[in-house]
């Protein structure tokens, strides 16, 4: 059981979940947390309590005794980082990225996932919480994505909040 509190970065993710962050942002500071009570909006400083539990690999945590707004900021900054980092690294898994100057290199699945790459290596495209509109086409550009990064079926994902995650 752990009690925290962090800056929401990201809502409507599957069940009443949300992202949270340290102020700070980066590598191991974001986490899912699962059926938050209350109508919190990115930028909003929450503190809950609950279990930090495994599903299926991704770190979350669940079975919240307390949930709270407590406050609210201005939403904090993205960490920059590759395709590379965001396909391979756990320790982003939970964190708000920015990858930048992506292709397409792989068009959308029957799932709505589809995949990008910065010249590192590919890093697949979700729809946890918001799917793209438009048509996706192997070679699109875009100068870049923004998003919260889960884990599912082996994979890491970049999973986009709105339109405005996406610049082209």
């Amino acid at each position: 059981s752990v009690t925290v509190h962090g800056v929401v970065t990201a809502i409507n993710y599957g069940n009443n979940s949300i992202y949270i962050s340290d102020p700070c942002g980066g590598e191991w500071h974001g986490i899912c947390v699962d059926n938050f009570e209350g109508n919190p909006q990115i930028g909003d400083i929450v503190q809950l309590t609950g279990i930090v539990s495994e599903y299926y690999g991704f770190t979350k945590i669940i079975n919240l005794t307390n949930s709270e707004i407590i406050g609210s900021q201005s939403p904090i900054l993205p960490t920059v980082v590759t395709t590379s980092e965001i396909a391979s690294n756990e320790s982003l898994e939970g964190v708000f990225c920015r990858i930048e100057n992506v292709h397409v290199t792989q068009s959308e699945n029957n799932y709505n996932e589809w995949y990008c790459s910065d010249n590192t290596s590919q890093c697949q495209i979700d729809d946890g919480i918001y799917q793209y509109p438009g048509n996706i086409n192997i070679g699109d550009n875009f100068s870049s994505i923004m998003g919260v990064v889960d884990y599912a079926y082996g994979e890491y994902s970049l999973n986009p909040r709105s339109i405005d995650d996406f610049n082209t």
